[in-house]
C-alpha cells in the first residue's frame, strides 16, 4: 500500500476498533486506549485477553480495506496501523494468519522471509 491509499482510506480510533471488533463493553476504558501508541496497547492489551494482528503496511493490498478483512487503527498521534478483523481472520498454533472461512483450505496470508526476502 503506498503513501496516498492510506491517506484516503478510512481510519478509526482504537476505542471505536476495540468495541466494534472485540465487543468490549466498557465504554470508559475503551476510551482511555485512545491515549496509547500502537506499541503501548499491543503491550496492554493481552492483560484483558485480546490478542491484536497486525499487518505491516507491504503486506495489506487496497481490496482487503474494502471488504474489511483489514482495518486501518490510528493511535494517539493519529498514526495509522493496519490491524487485521478478528471475525475474518484466525491465527494458527504455528504462527500463521489464515483467513477464518478457510480453515479446512487455509490460503495463507503471512509468511516468514529471511533476510532477502525469499521463503
Amino acid at each position: 500500500m503506498d503513501k496516498r491509499e492510506i491517506k484516503k482510506a478510512h481510519k478509526m480510533l482504537i476505542s471505536g476498533f476495540l468495541v466494534r471488533y472485540y465487543d468490549v463493553r466498557n465504554f470508559a476504558l475503551a476510551r482511555s486506549f485512545n491515549r496509547l501508541t500502537h506499541k503501548e496497547l499491543k503491550f496492554l492489551l493481552p492483560s484483558y485477553g485480546i490478542e491484536l494482528l497486525s499487518f505491516d503496511f507491504e503486506e495489506v493490498e487496497p481490496y482487503q480495506l474494502e471488504n474489511g478483512e483489514v482495518v486501518l487503527v490510528k493511535d494517539v498521534f493519529n498514526n495509522p496501523a493496519p490491524y487485521a478483523n478478528p471475525r475474518r481472520f484466525t491465527k494458527l498454533e504455528n504462527g500463521e494468519i489464515i483467513l477464518a472461512e478457510d480453515k479446512y483450505y487455509p490460503k495463507v496470508l503471512r509468511k516468514e522471509f529471511d533476510y532477502y526476502g525469499k521463503h
